[in-house]
């Protein structure tokens, strides 16, 4: 897949569905694979900058890349599934809306604020409208995080320098882990068909 579209000038999008991801082993080459598409720009708002030193097959995805999901206008739905627990970001513990661990899939719709900036939308709600994660609970204001995709696919997302995960002993949301390589950290982005090819 090296230089697929390189050089590609006028390509202003790839339109994907949401749950678009790349099934190519990591020993697939995919070097200056978006290297001269100057124009484009992803739904994300991934644009092609010089100042990228790559351009493989890692932005081939709605998410973090180059590519648009068309059947997601306001948002991008996943369930978050951590790597070390294979827990789901969801609603519990205090108030029943902390940001915590929970054995059940609660999806979360993350919307679009700039370059690997997002905020999320939640399942939970106080009944006053705020249903947003907040950095410590899942019925708030919303609060822009980071969310970068590693090359083994998957996520860490964080906000102000620091990750969010599992701390280690406690199902409420860890909030002050740094890294980024460990599975308390990463995070799987699964679809509905995902859990439901799971359930089959």
């Amino acid at each position: 897949m090296n230089q697929f579209l390189s050089s590609c000038s006028n390509l202003q999008a790839i339109w994907s569905n949401s749950d678009w991801k790349t099934t190519a082993p990591s020993s697939v080459e995919s070097i200056d694979m978006f290297e001269g598409c100057y124009k484009l720009v992803g739904g994300n708002g991934k644009a092609y900058s010089y100042l990228d030193t790559n351009f493989n097959i890692e932005y081939a995805n709605p998410l973090s890349g180059y590519f648009t999901a068309t059947n997601s206008p306001t948002g991008v739905t996943y369930y978050l599934r951590n790597v070390a627990t294979n827990l789901y970001w969801g609603a519990a513990n205090n108030w029943g809306t902390q940001a915590s661990l929970v054995d059940e899939p609660q999806y979360v719709i993350l919307k679009v604020q700039g370059d690997d900036t997002y905020t999320m939308e939640t399942m939970a709600s106080n009944g006053g409208g705020s249903y947003y994660f907040d950095g410590e609970y899942m019925d708030g204001s919303p609060v822009a995080l980071t969310i970068k995709q590693l090359s083994n696919g998957n996520v860490t997302i964080g906000r102000d320098g620091i990750l969010y995960g599992y701390d280690g002993s406690s199902s409420v949301l860890g909030r002050d882990l740094t890294d980024a390589e460990s599975p308390n950290a990463q995070w799987m982005l699964l679809t509905q068909a995902d859990i439901d090819a799971e359930n089959d």
